[in-house]
């Protein structure tokens, strides 16, 4: 669950 959620967090602030 907290690998998925630093994930997406990494991809969120990758992405802009």
């Amino acid at each position: 669950m907290v690998t998925v959620l630093c994930g997406n967090l990494v991809v969120a602030l990758s992405a802009p």
